[in-house]
């Protein structure tokens, strides 16, 4: 190779290897995560749907001052036709859908939406327990949460705001895995 050339290419692989240093951020960064570190290690994706709803959070005190405390999501989700087909809500954050299937989901990870990190609700891959209910939902093992608009809590929890509730107006994207 001429030795011009080799010498011109340096800074195209130094730059190419420096763009994935924001993966190694983690969470509560201002840049996006990677790809792979939203989306489950098996599997494959099979569903996308569409949530509109709310975050409940309430105004709690303690030793440690004011924060507002999630306690639960309330949103409808609809298919690319715009149809409602399942529900997210309650405490342990459980997809019901139309035809019976359930499932139950936890945080395996979440990272700030690099968008709006103060207004908008983390990007997250969460792990799924499917009941044995026949349906849509059985066999789910992993969903992501993505493209979120909304849903973090505004303005200040103070002593005079204790036991507040607040309703936080949310949007997402979740795919479903199997």
């Amino acid at each position: 190779m001429n030795s011009r050339i080799f010498l011109c290419l340096i800074p195209a692989f130094i730059l190419a290897g420096c763009s994935h240093l924001s993966d190694l951020n983690g969470p509560g960064t201002s840049h996006a995560p990677s790809a792979d570190v939203l989306s489950p290690k098996s599997g494959a994706p099979f569903l996308t749907l569409d949530a509109k709803g709310y975050q409940y959070f309430r105004c709690t005190v303690d030793a440690r001052g004011g924060y507002w405390k999630f306690e639960r999501p309330e949103a409808k989700l609809t298919n690319s036709a715009g149809e409602t087909v399942a529900e997210l809500n309650g405490p342990m954050q459980a997809f019901d859908h139309s035809d019976g299937s359930r499932i139950i989901s936890s945080h395996i990870t979440a990272w700030v939406n690099p968008a709006n990190p103060a207004v908008d609700n983390k990007l997250a891959l969460l792990q799924a327990v499917s009941d044995d209910r026949e349906g849509v939902f059985k066999g789910v093992r992993y969903i992501q949460r993505l493209d979120t608009v909304g849903g973090m809590p505004q303005g200040s929890c103070t002593q005079p705001d204790n036991g507040k509730l607040q309703k936080v107006p949310f949007s997402a994207k979740f795919v479903f895995w199997k």
